[in-house]
């Protein structure tokens, strides 16, 4: 399992979340924003950034 830490941002269902803020070791903050049409189409391999 990848320590949420180390995770910027993943698109799952149409939409990006990425963490925007960190409370030591827990996510306080995550910006949810829609994709694109044509990232939504990449879905099917899901993209995570470090």
């Amino acid at each position: 399992m990848r320590v949420v830490s180390d995770l910027r941002y993943f698109n799952a269902g149409g939409f990006r979340f990425e963490v925007v803020d960190m409370d030591g070791t827990r996510v306080d903050k995550i910006l949810v924003t829609p994709l694109a049409p044509e990232k939504i189409a990449s879905e099917n391999h899901p993209e995570v950034m470090n």
